[in-house]
């Protein structure tokens, strides 16, 4: 191959590493135990130049800021989406309860992931289930340490095209967050993640503007985090007889944490619930709404989403806390269904029906026996409200402030029947 061919061929599954001098014998060492080619191409310069040789001869020398910045736009005609108005009709709440948490956007995802191996090199600390998982780093682990001890890191991946569909910005915005909420849950703090960017048709005005504001979004939202998007790619012209499909980022986000010993969504039955980051009760993008019908706007984004999370991944590893699950598909009413068990159930109290299944991001719910070390951990970082405690019943009892008949009551197996939607439709 030529000078040409070899910086402009587009073969797969190969990545550009940027490692520290000292580091690069180790990385080598990593890809010839897996038998994966391995090359030192070059060194990173601040004189500003991308300057590629070969065969002795200089055949690039441009200004980096070129390739990376200078390539011509095309600057298709956008149109600003629109905040959607209020307008939708709340349901009874048992109703509700069963639509949101039996639908299959929020239901048991358990039949689709078992169907792969999930512990392949026995490093599956956190299985598939929780909010993210968590493989064991035991190379790094003191000889002696237990194998909980050992630091680790964590994966987190999702879309919510509700969310985008709904207020294409706030929603992309909300999918950084919460994936990085759901590392914090288990106790690690997000450092990178890669996208896929899907839109239908850009030369569509509206189409296009909703396209350009979910890169916005997704940028401000890794931007606040402290997160770099490493790579990924762009999905466009997804059309069909039905129409485009909604402005949809999907996104990976992979963390670090010092320990993989994390608390698990399950409630233990002898806590106080706290809800980190308070009520919302907007609806845009639920679940809720997507069941039943209606509009509202998309709710408002947390203005300090790398401290919230950076806090949470705090919180998760103590002591008192034994379970901590985010707030996200279906709202609080599927967090609270997802953490119910045989031998440990709860009563809630909520102000309202539509608190109970708004998906405002940057939430979680946090089982503790020291509700006041969790309230001072987030002092001036996030709301703390206490929504009731866990108990030994093995059912989800949840009171409504504005409803006439009080709250309903739910056991075990049937919420894990309501949980089942999947798994019965593909039997």
């Amino acid at each position: 191959m030529n000078a040409t061919e070899i910086l402009l061929a587009e073969s797969q599954e190969r990545m550009v590493y940027e490692v520290d001098p000292e580091n690069v014998d180790a990385v080598r060492e990593i890809a010839e135990k897996y038998d994966l080619g391995c090359s030192d191409i070059g060194e990173v310069t601040v004189d500003g130049r991308y300057v590629c040789e070969f065969d002795g001869d200089v055949v690039v020398d441009a200004p980096a800021e070129f390739l990376a910045d200078g390539a011509p736009l095309n600057d298709l005609p956008m149109e600003t989406p629109e905040t959607p108005a209020t307008d939708y009709d709340l349901p009874a709440l048992a109703e509700a309860f069963e639509a949101v948490v039996a639908s299959p956007n929020a239901a048991s995802k358990r039949w689709i992931y078992r169907q792969y191996d999930h512990e392949v090199g026995a490093r599956t600390a956190v299985r598939p289930g929780e909010d993210g998982a968590v493989l064991a780093l035991r190379e790094l682990a003191d000889a002696d340490a237990a194998v909980a001890d050992a630091p680790g890191i964590a994966l987190a991946a999702g879309a919510n095209p509700n969310w985008t569909a709904c207020e294409p910005y706030a929603g992309a915005y909300a999918t950084a967050v919460e994936n990085a909420t759901n590392l914090a849950a288990v106790g690690a703090e997000p450092v990178a993640a890669v996208d896929c960017l899907n839109g239908g048709n850009p030369e569509k005005s509206d189409v296009y503007g909703g396209f350009g504001a979910i890169v916005d979004g997704l940028a401000d939202g890794c931007r606040d985090l402290s997160v770099p998007v490493v790579g990924g790619n762009v999905s466009l012209y997804n059309d069909s007889e039905a129409g485009p499909i909604p402005p949809t980022p999907t996104l990976a986000v992979l963390g670090t944490t010092d320990t993989v010993d994390a608390p698990g969504s399950a409630l233990a039955g002898d806590g106080t619930l706290l809800l980190v980051g308070g009520h919302d009760e907007r609806l845009g993008g639920s679940e809720l709404l997507a069941e039943f019908g209606g509009s509202d706007a998309f709710p408002e984004v947390p203005e300090n989403a790398g401290d919230l999370v950076a806090t949470l991944a705090r919180v998760a590893g103590d002591d008192s806390v034994s379970a901590v699950h985010d707030v996200s598909d279906g709202g609080l009413a599927v967090t609270l269904a997802e953490g119910l068990t045989a031998d440990a159930g709860a009563d809630v109290s909520v102000p309202s029906l539509a608190a109970l299944f708004s998906e405002a991001p940057g939430r979680a719910v946090v089982e503790t026996t020291d509700p006041a070390a969790v309230r001072a951990a987030f002092d001036g970082v996030a709301d703390v409200v206490e929504i009731g405690s866990s108990d030994d019943s093995g059912t989800l009892a949840i009171d409504i402030g504005d409803v006439e008949s009080g709250g309903v009551a739910f056991d075990h197996d049937a919420v894990a029947a309501f949980r089942e939607t999947i798994a019965a439709a593909m039997e």
